[in-house]
């Protein structure tokens, strides 16, 4: 044994001497040092799941979120509604697509009683613009826009199903509505930001949002002021962040002669910031 070696094993048996004369210093000891390391353990995975874990789909980094400004009093962040989704979608050039969706709540019936579910409302493109393949079955495609269609999560389809393929075709029951499973998500997709509520479990198209949610007695995606909806944008290849943005602020100056509140800009930040 080193010269190193054998003077940890003296003081470890001295420290040993010592804890054993006071046990129960040596016990809040202990504990205290446990306590330490399950707090910092917490943080940590609090800190790598928000701010370090990345987006979990093919090039992250390519994936940006889209919010609103408002320029008005102290200024606020907030989302975006449908009819100016649209004309970003339609008119933006900087991004190879460009995703809409909303989280929210459903009922589903459960073998007591009925199962709060959270899941979201997405556009059809939703899927591919995170360039995720599913566990099984397929994801929306431009003709499952207003059908009663949804792709549900892993987690779901073992809790409900037994497996991923034993979910599709079966009929989900959700809000007021029968949905066809068409698609289950791979393991480890939970929706792109991670700040508020469950992760979602399943996901619909926006058309089917009074159904989802009977609350809504109006449809959401006829109105240009009600703020609602989330973006997210897959850049082109060699499209930078910046000139997406400069993109948006003329895109933006068209939008201003359309809205009845004009103090609202797009902000563009990379989604690993929006999460």
């Amino acid at each position: 044994m080193s010269r190193y070696g054998r003077e940890f094993a003296q003081d470890l048996r001295y420290s040993v001497r010592l804890l054993s004369r006071s046990p129960a210093f040596a016990l809040t000891a202990i504990a205290t040092l446990a306590l330490g390391i399950a707090v910092n353990v917490t943080i940590f995975s609090f800190i790598n799941g928000i701010f370090l874990r990345p987006l979990n789909v093919p090039e992250p980094e390519r994936v940006t979120a889209l919010y609103h400004w408002s320029t008005r009093g102290s200024g606020s962040f907030s989302s975006t509604s449908y009819p100016d989704y649209e004309h970003y979608r339609d008119h933006a050039r900087s991004f190879a697509s460009l995703a809409a969706y909303c989280r929210i709540p459903s009922y589903t019936p459960g073998r007591d009683a009925a199962e709060k579910i959270s899941g979201e409302v997405v556009t059809a493109n939703y899927f591919d613009t995170m360039r995720i393949r599913p566990a099984a079955g397929r994801f929306f495609g431009p003709d499952d826009d207003r059908t009663q269609v949804v792709v549900i999560g892993s987690k779901l389809a073992s809790r409900r199903y037994g497996s991923a393929g034993a979910a599709i075709g079966r009929t989900l029951r959700l809000g007021a509505g029968d949905f066809h499973i068409i698609g289950v998500a791979a393991e480890g997709f939970s929706g792109v930001v991670m700040d508020w509520g469950p992760a979602p479990e399943f996901w619909t198209p926006i058309a089917n949002i009074r159904l989802i949610a009977p609350v809504f007695t109006f449809d959401p995606t006829l109105n240009r002021g009600m703020h609602w909806l989330l973006a997210a944008g897959r850049l082109r290849d060699g499209v930078s962040l910046e000139q997406a943005r400069a993109e948006l602020r003329v895109l933006d100056g068209q939008l201003d002669r359309l809205r009845d509140e004009k103090h609202f800009d797009a902000v563009l930040m990379p989604v690993s910031q929006a999460r």
